[in-house]
Formats: structure tokens, C-alpha cells, sequence
């Protein structure tokens, strides 16, 4: 059972996604501008193999939150990130991003940062970021996850 104390619904959506592509593939599907780094781009998590269709949730605190909040966040709702659902979300709907820009992180290190994915619109261009930072995020960034299998 999801559990929130946040005061944004939650947006919730059904993709088909399929593993056995490349990290790359999957941004390259995307179909955006792409400012990233190649070799963060390859660590992107796969979490698995073949095809399977997931049910994703959005959410958004509202406020600014650190590198480690926005993980602990995450685990609070009980959520897991599912990084190639999350990419599928922003391919099957190339608007989504316009309005909920979001994102994930992982290889998380409390002195380097975390890795990360940005997807967003800016001056009418839609884009994706990938790449390492220290810095925390802004309270319009929405974040993604997949209920924790028990």
C-alpha cells in the first residue's frame, strides 16, 4: 500500500516497457535534445530483462529537496525507482514533460552527488539532461517510482 504525507496527488501511468535495449536506445527513443554525458548514460540501471508493463507514480513535494532527501523521499512512499518506466513515460507521451518535469538519480555518493536523468522543456525545446551533480532539486521537479515488490 502506498503510503503519502505529501500534498500533491500522485500521477499515475501504465507503460510497456522493454529491457533488453540499451540505456541509450531508451533516451534515443525519447526523441529529444539530449545534453548528455555518454558515460552516465551508460550506467543507467535496467533493472532486468524482456518486456513488461508497469504501473508508474509521479509525485512532487513542492520544495526544494537535497540529493538524500529526494532518495529517502522516495523510499517513504514505499516506491522503488524503475528508471526505463520512467524513461518509457516520457517517450509515449512527449508532452508530459512540459508540464511535470522530472527526474531520477542513482549511484548516489555523499561527496561526488548522484547520477542522474532530467527530462523538461525549455524556451519551447525539449531536452533531456543526464549526468553527475551535487546539487539538490528545485521544488518543480517531479520524481517517479514503482510500488516495492515484497
Amino acid at each position: 500500500m502506498l503510503t503519502a504525507n505529501i500534498l500533491q496527488d500522485f500521477i499515475i501511468r501504465h507503460v510497456t516497457v522493454n529491457r533488453d535495449f540499451e540505456p541509450k536506445q531508451m533516451v534515443g527513443n525519447a526523441g529529444r535534445e539530449q545534453y548528455v554525458d555518454e558515460g552516465i548514460v551508460k550506467t543507467i540501471p535496467r533493472q532486468g530483462s524482456g518486456v513488461e508493463d508497469i504501473k508508474v507514480y509521479f509525485f512532487n513535494y513542492g520544495c526544494y529537496l537535497t540529493i538524500a532527501e529526494q532518495k529517502n523521499k522516495l523510499a517513504a512512499l514505499g516506491l522503488v525507482p524503475d528508471y526505463y518506466a520512467q524513461i518509457q513515460v516520457n517517450i509515449d507521451d512527449p508532452f508530459f514533460a512540459d508540464k511535470y518535469p522530472n527526474s531520477a538519480q542513482w549511484n548516489v555518493d555523499d561527496e561526488k552527488g548522484a547520477s542522474y536523468f532530467a527530462f523538461f522543456s525549455h524556451v519551447g525545446e525539449r531536452a533531456v539532461g543526464i549526468g553527475r551533480s551535487r546539487r539538490g532539486w528545485r521544488g518543480d521537479w517531479w520524481f517517479a517510482g514503482i510500488r516495492k515488490v515484497s
